[in-house]
């Protein structure tokens, strides 16, 4: 992976039970994975206004897109 990564925003979750299933499909795959707001959501957890951004290196984000796309369809 170079030096200077450009992370692209793939998915918005809920909760944090969710990213969190998302971030280890992903990185099974040997997808790089970061959570924008995972703390501030486990603090607050009833708040429901913090939304976790699940985001991947750009060079991932086809392979990171489909992946998610079948988990949510159930392949």
């Amino acid at each position: 992976m170079p030096e200077q990564t450009n992370w692209k925003e793939l998915k918005i979750c809920m909760d944090s039970m969710e990213a969190q299933l998302i971030r280890g499909l992903l990185e099974s795959e040997d997808i790089p994975v970061q959570m924008d707001n995972i703390n501030m959501h486990d603090l607050l957890p009833g708040v429901g206004l913090i939304n976790i951004k699940i985001l991947v290196p750009e060079e991932y984000f086809e392979k990171a897109e489909k992946l998610v796309r079948e988990f949510y369809d159930g392949q």
